[in-house]
């Protein structure tokens, strides 16, 4: 099991800067997606382009946490696949 543990910090070391690139981004789209919603209300209206705009950002970090979470699911699947010595 400490061999496994070592595989998963070794990947989470390697893929460091994705990740953190990846929450990056997620931030910044949720963040526009905010933006964009204060700013159709206060206008009191809501326009399709409006609408659209909102629709972007979402759509992004849909893609990009979905990213993370495969990253995640991966590190799992190398764990639950290792055979146990222990046994």
């Amino acid at each position: 099991m400490e061999e496994q543990i070592r595989q998963i910090e070794a990947l989470l070391r390697l893929f460091r800067i994705e990740r953190y690139a990846y929450l990056i981004a997620v931030l910044l789209c949720a963040l526009i997606l905010m933006g964009l919603a204060v700013f159709s209300l206060l206008n009191e209206r809501i326009d399709f382009k409006y609408f659209v705009g909102l629709l972007t950002p979402s759509g992004a970090m849909i893609f990009l946490i979905n990213n993370i979470l495969k990253f995640w699911n991966d590190a799992i699947e190398l764990l639950r696949n290792q055979p146990d010595e222990n046994i």
